[in-house]
This record gives structure tokens, sequence and C-alpha cells, in this order.
């Protein structure tokens, strides 16, 4: 993400800035707020099919010169849409005090964060923090921001920062999961039924199950965000393929 937001998780209140993570399981209060004039980021929703919420309590967006975050043309909040849609999804509309943020919990990103050992409890990530992984065959650290423990086995999310592959060598993985990569950083290749594909930031590449993916990068440094919609996907294969690794980008040598 870009830019500066805050996110309550049961009231409970952090300022999120680029890299940063937050998850909130079904049936916990939470909402969230943009602090800074600019703010983009992405935000994965489960089950399929509940993004619809968000389209159906959008307004059609079509400025004259398609500018993002014009100051100068506000748009009201669709209060009739957003009840409508409330009710339609099931959602449990509260009021509540919630904390105010304050300076201080920036802190919160200097602390020692681990992932709970359970799918029940809102967590937040710091960029860079939890658990990482070294796969040296592939030249990548993998570091899951959500593991088939917090999900219940419904899909995984991994960062996966990639170095230049060595000799043109690339990895290959099949997975029975349905995957997501988004590019953040550097330039990535994907092969995929024999044709390759490169990505950089911003750009996403859709994997269906079952498919042979071989992952490489020709730069020195690569980072993209990896989703599976399950337990099986190729970040989780790289996890039990690798070693635990202390840090979020690779080793020297």
């Amino acid at each position: 993400m870009t830019g500066l937001m805050t996110v309550w998780a049961d009231g409970v209140p952090k300022d999120l800035g680029e890299g940063d993570f937050a998850m909130v399981p079904a049936y916990h209060n939470h909402t969230y707020q943009f602090i800074a004039q600019e703010t983009e980021f992405l935000g994965l929703v489960q089950p399929a099919g509940f993004d619809d919420f968000f389209a159906n309590v959008s307004n059609p967006w079509a400025p004259k010169y398609n500018v993002p975050f014009p100051p100068d043309q506000g748009i009201a909040f669709p209060g009739q849409k957003f009840q409508a849609a409330v009710k339609a999804y099931d959602i449990n509309q509260i009021s509540a005090n919630w904390s105010e943020p304050v300076i201080s919990q920036h802190g919160w990103h200097s602390g020692n964060v681990s992932l709970p050992n359970d799918s029940k409890t809102p967590y937040f990530l710091p960029n860079g923090a939890g658990p990482h992984y070294w796969h040296e065959a592939a030249g990548a650290v993998i570091s899951p921001l959500a593991t088939p423990v917090q999900t219940d086995g419904n899909f995984t999310i991994a960062h996966v920062t990639l170095r230049k592959s060595q000799n043109n060598s690339t990895s290959t993985w099949t997975s029975a999961d349905h995957q997501f990569l988004y590019g953040m950083r550097g330039e990535v290749t994907v092969g995929l039924d024999g044709e390759e594909v490169k990505f950089i930031s911003g750009d996403s590449v859709f994997i269906p199950a079952g498919k042979q993916v071989s992952i490489s990068s020709k730069v020195n440094y690569s980072k993209f965000l990896l989703c599976a919609a399950g337990s099986n996907g190729v970040d989780t294969q790289m996890i039990k393929a690798g070693k635990t690794w202390g840090y979020s980008t690779p080793p020297a040598h």
C-alpha cells in the first residue's frame, strides 16, 4: 500500500503504512480510515463474491480528466446503498466507541510480532515482521502473512522476495489451488504452459489450479505478493521445502 491508514479490529487501532498487514477473521468488528491525502491499499476478501458488497455501495467514478484523489470533487457517502447492502450481505452494523489512534502506536512496528496459532484472532504485522523461510534453490525468501493455520485452510498470503536467478535457472511448482501474484518491486518472470510472462510493480497474474508454474528473475532484487485459494499453493510448498530464516531478504551468499 501507499499512504497511511488506521485500521480498527475489535476496537484496537493500528496505523498502517507501506508493507504493513492486517488480518480480521469473520465476525470481528472492524473499520478503517484513511489518514494521508493519497492512500491506496490491496484488500483480499474471502469468501469469493463478498467483494461485490463494495461495488454495490460505490458510485460510478468518471471525472473529466480521470485524476485520482481530486480535492475539489468530493463524493458523498452513499448512505441508502450502504444500508441496503448491509442487509443483503448479512453484515452487522454496530455503533461503537472506537479508541482514537495515538502517536505512541507507531511503536508497534518495532515489536517482534508472530502469527497466532488459531483462525479466530485478529492480528497486525508490521512491514518485514513475522516468520521467514529461505528456499535456496529458488533464491527466494517466503514471508507468510497468513498460513492455513490462520485461515482454516481456505487461503494463504505471503510476501516472496526473490534475488537474481543463477545461470538462468528456474524453480518449477504445481499448485492444486488457484493463485494470484501481485508485483511489488523489480521484475519477475513466470513460466506457464510454455509461455513466459514478466510482471513488475502493480502488475498481477492469475494462475488456475493444476498448472505447472516456474518462477525466476533476471534482476538483482524483486518482491511480489502471492495468494493461494487453499492450503497447497506455491508459497506453502516453498515454506515446507525451505528453512527458517531470520530476515525478509535473501542472503548475500
